[in-house]
């Protein structure tokens, strides 16, 4: 009755340049490397975040097919996993649309989303489908780009590669019109 959506696009790209950025921006850290947030606005990924919002346009277009609203990304960062390090389950908060991308041509560890509806009762079932399943692991490939509601909680399981896996994550949220003209709901974001 309330299907989550994920959309799946790929990026074209010279992937090997934007790994070079990659490594240029992440700050060091143990084993988990994370960059500053802003990434959209720094001239290195000024293409890659106008792919991005381009494919978030699109999705908004067609895949939701809202109207009078206009995505800007909010954030945008990239990250580091060093091998056995993983990424604990986490959503966005104040956002909209969430985003990550994957950039190497690597086994990437999978990414597991979950269901944002607990479960009181959980059966066994003779076959997981659409509604009886409480996760949904999703497994990248190079120039991937999942974008998911932000509310959605999510992790990425342990880097079993013996090399640093990169990715970029970014929010979105949109601004315009939101609800009916003369609807008591009506709401504009500048």
């Amino acid at each position: 009755m309330f299907p989550q959506t994920l959309v799946v696009c790929d990026i074209g790209i010279d992937h090997q340049e934007v790994q070079n950025n990659i490594k240029e921006v992440l700050e060091d850290g143990d084993g988990f490397s994370i960059s500053k947030t802003n990434l959209h606005e720094d001239e290195r990924f000024w293409v890659l975040s106008g792919l991005f919002l381009e494919a978030v346009k699109h999705s908004f277009a067609n895949v939701f097919e809202y109207k009078n609203i206009v995505p800007r990304i909010t954030t945008m960062w990239a990250t580091g996993c060093a091998s056995n390090e993983y990424i604990h389950r986490h959503s966005h908060p104040n956002s909209f649309i969430s985003g990550v991308y994957y950039p190497q041509d690597i086994d990437y560890p999978p990414i597991r989303f979950f269901d944002p509806v607990p479960k009181m009762i959980i059966a066994d079932v003779a076959q997981p489908n659409f509604h009886n399943v409480t996760d949904c692991i999703i497994n990248p490939s190079q120039g991937d780009l999942l974008l998911f509601p932000s509310y959605l909680q999510h992790e990425t399981a342990k880097n079993d590669l013996d090399q640093m896996r990169y990715s970029i994550s970014f929010n979105v949220f949109p601004f315009g019109t939101f609800g009916e003209q003369d609807n008591l709901c009506n709401l504009e974001l500048k």
